[in-house]
């Protein structure tokens, strides 16, 4: 009797596992002329944080079987022996086919995975935003003139680029690819564009990646208090927050060898002149490394606010407090530590801080 019991559980114990790894198990089954057969094909997938998931196989009779675990959708593509360009995939299912005759249309290379079909057309999409745009935030030029012009063609480019992403997430918000897209975009948002789109993607809610957002945003929701205690990782910063008798403390994160960040740092003087005689006090937490070099020089970049040296290796603790996700981000908080508001440049903080005084004036507060 206990032996019955001890080989049921064994075989439930087995089926349970079997049935956990089957559930993130990707299959991709590629259908090709047979002469191709002996073809090398890869399989390679993108998975955020870490090393690309790779699976190989040689074409036998037409056909070759690529799987990797996979617990999240994620992109994908195949290259083939001889083939010329590699094909990007979505994979979201437990199985896709992929149908590699060269009189195909890509339409028709995918008949199980409308997915892929919907990622390769937004990819061709996005492709023509990332084509015209310049990597202008990583250069280092004396020329004002120059930059500023690289500077507004950039934004242009990368905004007409969020929108397209913004409609494409909005168009179709239970599709697996807009919660991919959300999850490369997130960072780049307003707080309120990533709460409201975090509702509008409640599909995903069972992903793990999905809880993970969602309690990363809730960090970032406005009237959340900063914690004094685990700010002590940079001394300084607890003080120029909790002693301060200012209105108003902004909160600059910035990579001074980033030009992104020096064009921020123009622009937040002018905000610091307006804003300083009614009430605001500045703290930038600066992420220097400990030795400059011709890549990331020392900032020499006085400014006339409290200027704090982040060492890179000690950034995070206070990036995960702080609920800072990019540089530049400007963190708006109360004399008690908490969080008015956060936007990603200082035109933005700017507009904030216009309303927040004016709020105060017609209340009667001073």
């Amino acid at each position: 009797m206990f032996s019955a019991i001890r080989i049921l559980a064994t075989v439930f114990l087995a089926l349970f596992l079997f049935d956990g790894k089957a559930q993130s198990l990707k299959t991709v089954l590629c259908r090709t002329p047979e002469s191709w057969n002996g073809r090398e094909v890869h399989l390679v997938v993108s998975v955020e944080g870490r090393q690309p998931l790779i699976d190989t196989g040689s074409v036998r009779n037409g056909e070759v079987l690529l799987q990797v675990n996979l617990e999240e959708p994620a992109s994908a593509y195949l290259w083939i022996e001889g083939a010329g360009d590699d094909i990007p995939l979505f994979l979201d299912q437990a199985r896709t086919t992929v149908l590699l005759h060269p009189d195909l249309t890509p339409e028709k290379r995918f008949p199980d995975s409308p997915s892929t079909r919907r990622w390769q057309r937004l990819r061709s999409d996005f492709q023509r935003y990332q084509s015209k745009e310049e990597p202008w935030g990583n250069s280092i030029t004396t020329d004002s003139s120059q930059l500023e012009i690289r500077r507004l063609r950039a934004d242009s480019v990368r905004e007409a680029y969020h929108r397209a992403v913004l409609q494409a997430i909005e168009s179709e918000p239970e599709s697996p690819v807009s919660w991919y897209l959300f999850r490369r975009i997130y960072g780049w948002l307003s707080f309120a564009q990533e709460a409201d789109l975090l509702n509008r993607l409640a599909t995903f809610s069972g992903l793990t990646s999905y809880q993970t957002l969602r309690d990363r945003i809730e960090s970032k929701k406005p009237g959340r208090q900063i914690p004094r205690l685990a700010l002590d990782e940079l001394p300084g910063l607890a003080a120029g927050i909790f002693q301060s008798k200012s209105r108003y403390i902004l909160i600059d994160l910035c990579q001074p060898w980033l030009e992104a960040c020096r064009v921020g740092r123009r622009e937040l003087e002018k905000v610091y002149e307006v804003f300083k005689p009614k009430g605001l006090e500045i703290i930038t937490l600066a992420v220097e490394p400990e030795t400059a070099s011709p890549a990331r020089p020392a900032s020499g970049l006085p400014v006339p606010w409290r200027y704090l040296k982040v060492r890179p290796d000690r950034w995070q603790p206070i990036a995960d407090v702080l609920a800072i996700d990019r540089s530049p981000e400007y963190v708006l908080l109360d004399r008690q530590g908490r969080v008015v508001a956060r936007e990603p440049s200082a035109v933005e903080i700017r507009r904030r801080l216009e309303v927040e005084f004016r709020k105060r004036q017609v209340s009667g507060f001073r």
